[in-house]
């Protein structure tokens, strides 16, 4: 994968990107069969942590709102050109602090 674009991405992330079956001639709805194939990392409350693109890409599970994150970078990686907007909500419960 060549883009024109530096966005700080090195080849084991393009390799990565090749593992999970994204290639250059995706539409931008083909990301969700990658996204999809992460299971959910449903333990995040040992270690809440909101990953970057780069650290969900080589993990095989992921949070909600790392699944966002990682659609929007690659959104922004593969089809710049596609307008979008993100909208994060994360809440935290006063009563039990989650």
């Amino acid at each position: 994968m060549k883009l024109g674009v530096d966005l700080g991405y090195h080849e084991a992330d393009f390799q990565r990107l090749r593992e999970l079956g994204c290639g250059l001639r995706d539409e931008p709805e083909d990301l969700k069969r990658v996204v999809d194939q992460y299971g959910y990392l449903a333990e995040w409350r040992s270690n809440y942590q909101i990953r970057s693109v780069r650290a969900s890409l080589h993990s095989s599970r992921i949070t909600c709102i790392d699944s966002a994150v990682f659609t929007y970078g690659l959104l922004e990686l593969l089809f710049s050109s596609v307008k979008r907007r993100l909208l994060a909500i994360h809440r935290r419960d006063p009563a039990s602090d989650e």
